[in-house]
């Protein structure tokens, strides 16, 4: 949108690589990534349905360190300064954030992997979100993370916290999916939006960013049909 004032926000970090692509394709726009750069934290019994992945999970619980891989990749892209890296606890983190800075949210990236912290982005992100903001889900019905899958389905069927004032998106690329936060009315000039109607992403372009250790890599954006 045209809402200059606005943020942009991504949960779920790590290296970077995502926030400096969104830093360089918004470069008026202020970028806010959450993570603890540090691996889980803790996780859930919705993450880890069986066993193995159990198991899987505890082994990424307080990992490697990744805040310094972070800001080379910020630096080497020019877009250090643009950003904000918060960090801590997601589900400490955000609701802290929000009772101090309720700025208006353009775009929010989930890519947590873990249901608890992405339910508390959407939760305390979405009242923020303006009109036509959008909320992109990495992982959207990944066997690997069905914690994704559960958040998204929460917000397109709890129709008494979010009003079903949206427009789901189901995505090609590693099955993300998009929600776009409508208006009120959910109008346009040439009528009404279903808010139950998807769409397809279709490629668009291709651009290059440094990951942090200096290697050229390509990044797609994507438009919708």
């Amino acid at each position: 949108t045209n809402n200059d004032d606005s943020v942009i926000i991504e949960c779920g970090v790590k290296q970077g690589s995502t926030l400096a692509i969104l830093a360089k394709e918004f470069p008026k726009r202020k970028i806010i990534g959450l993570d603890t750069f540090s691996g889980f934290p803790h996780f859930c019994e919705i993450d880890a349905p069986s066993k193995s992945r159990k198991v899987r999970l505890q082994k990424r619980l307080h990992g490697a360190k990744t805040k310094d891989d972070c800001i080379r990749t910020l630096k080497q892209n020019g877009v250090y300064e643009q950003c904000q890296l918060i960090e801590g606890d997601i589900l400490k983190t955000v609701p802290g954030w929000c009772r101090k800075h309720p700025c208006d949210v353009n775009f929010l990236h989930i890519d947590t992997d873990l249901y608890e912290p992405a339910k508390v982005a959407v939760e305390y992100f979405w009242p923020l979100l303006i009109e036509w903001g959008v909320v992109f889900f990495h992982d959207w019905e990944s066997k690997r993370f069905p914690g994704i899958k559960k958040v998204v389905d929460e917000l397109t069927t709890d129709t008494d916290k979010y009003n079903k004032s949206y427009l789901f998106i189901l995505g090609l690329l590693f099955r993300p999916s998009i929600c776009l936060k409508l208006p009120p009315r959910r109008e346009t000039r040439g009528g009404s939006i279903s808010t139950a109607s998807q769409a397809m992403l279709l490629e668009s372009e291709k651009h290059t960013f440094h990951e942090n250790k200096g290697k050229k890599c390509l990044y797609k954006t994507w438009k919708v049909r």
